[in-house]
């Protein structure tokens, strides 16, 4: 699922690591959108400013509006677009296009306590070395009904896990 992205957050695309800025601050879909890429021992720094309102493509291939460097990155890896969608905040949203490494988002700076974030079935939680994939069903669920597992049933790792602000939130 599509991911809104906000000031400061990290975009990780294999590994190259892009910081987004909405210029004007919070913005919404017709705010431009800059995107740093970090330098790395490979690349040096380099910067975009996009938008308003067109979807950017992002990946290793030249006809990206944002090429990257780098061989961990799919030729077609990302989209970054705006939208305003029913009942959530508008602004510039992240959706990977089925890349081999897969896209991720880093919600806060090192040692910062991030923002809320909801998590759907599909989405996957990082936590160091540990990936947590959010599930629709509890683990065994088909099992317990007599049927054949399914390909979530076997790969369910988070079971009920309560989403709470934290303290002082």
């Amino acid at each position: 699922p599509p991911v809104l992205l906000e000031a400061g957050d990290q975009v990780i695309l294999g590994s190259s690591r892009l910081t987004v800025q909405v210029d004007g601050g919070q913005g919404g879909t017709g705010a431009p959108l800059l995107v740093a890429l970090q330098p790395s021992d490979q690349w040096p720094a380099q910067d975009w400013r996009l938008g308003p309102g067109a979807p950017v493509t992002v990946g290793r291939a030249a006809d990206n509006a944002v090429v990257l460097p780098d061989a961990s990155v799919s030729s077609q890896h990302a989209l970054l677009f705006p939208w305003a969608p029913p009942g959530a905040r508008p602004g510039w949203y992240l959706a990977d296009r089925g890349s081999s490494n897969g896209s991720y988002l880093r919600l806060a700076a090192p040692r910062q306590v991030s923002r809320l974030v909801g998590l759907t079935p599909g989405h996957r939680y990082c936590a160091g070395s540990c990936t947590l994939r959010v599930c629709r069903f509890p683990a065994g669920v088909a099992d317990s009904c007599g049927r054949r597992p399914s390909m979530e049933d076997a790969h369910c790792l988070i079971d009920n896990l309560p989403l709470r602000p934290p303290t002082g939130a």
